[in-house]
């Protein structure tokens, strides 16, 4: 994980975390300490982009650490009454600080916040939360190799939610 990664958590009815980092596209974008690397493979087309799916993977639940300023009294409460948050696209970006480039994105399907924590660092206190999930589906894109090689680019990753039915 590098120091560029965002994330921006965010339901049909408001933010479960909020902040003021800038990434090109998207906005309350927060800075996290800790972001699971999902990595799945296709056996069958390893090395193109195209659609990967994984269903009840093994790598259910996972874990995001994010400051603890940056939390909501929404998140909180789905995490208190065990809500059901609805879909989760994580959207991961290369990004020079002026354009971003998708690399890929994730989708995951029927996740519940079961678990959040918090812990204290010499900036401030963070907090963790802890989601399952049914189903993940991932759809890579294409970056271009001397854009990465030039060293100007930084990943973040962005989630929002959406409620289901």
């Amino acid at each position: 994980m590098g120091n560029n990664v965002n994330i921006v958590l965010q339901s049909s009815q408001a933010s479960l975390l909020a902040g003021n980092v800038a990434t090109t596209g998207y906005t309350n974008a927060v800075r996290v300490e800790s972001f699971p690397a999902v990595i799945i493979k296709n056996p069958f087309r390893p090395t193109r982009s195209g659609n990967r799916n994984l269903t009840n993977p093994g790598i259910s639940p996972i874990t995001v650490i994010a400051p603890f300023g940056s939390v909501t009294p929404m998140a909180f409460q789905a995490l208190c009454n065990g809500n059901n948050v609805g879909t989760i696209t994580i959207t991961e970006l290369i990004s020079d600080g002026k354009t971003a480039q998708t690399q890929r994105v994730l989708v995951l399907t029927n996740v519940y916040l079961i678990e959040w924590a918090m812990q204290g660092d010499r900036d401030g206190g963070l907090c963790s939360f802890t989601m399952t999930f049914d189903s993940l589906k991932q759809t890579r894109s294409s970056i271009g190799q001397n854009q990465k090689a030039a060293g100007k680019t930084s990943a973040s990753t962005n989630i929002n939610t959406s409620a289901t039915g």
